[in-house]
């Protein structure tokens, strides 16, 4: 019984980690989320335990990459963004 339920909390913090990293507010909760799904789901042989660990992995997968983007937007923000303000905007 209790397996069953490790493996139901780690499907649904898979399914949380996908749709927070897709979000683009905080791709590292649906990282964080992601790690604790799998962990949860690791020594499983289910197959509900498998399909967690499958939507883990892309949550953990989607998060990283858009957590890599969301830094790198932030970086090239702060060098190019203040420095040089976009045209169109009235500037006082």
């Amino acid at each position: 019984m209790e397996k069953d339920f490790e493996d139901k909390v780690a499907y649904v913090l898979g399914l949380v980690s996908i749709i927070v990293s897709l979000s683009l507010i905080s791709p590292l909760g649906g990282l964080v989320s992601g790690i604790f799904g799998m962990v949860l789901s690791k020594n499983s042989k289910t197959d509900l335990g498998k399909r967690a660990r499958r939507l883990n992995k892309w949550g953990i997968f989607i998060g990283a990459i858009l957590f890599a983007v969301l830094i790198s937007l932030t970086v090239w923000a702060t060098i190019n963004g203040v420095n040089n303000p976009v045209s169109g905007f009235p500037q006082y």
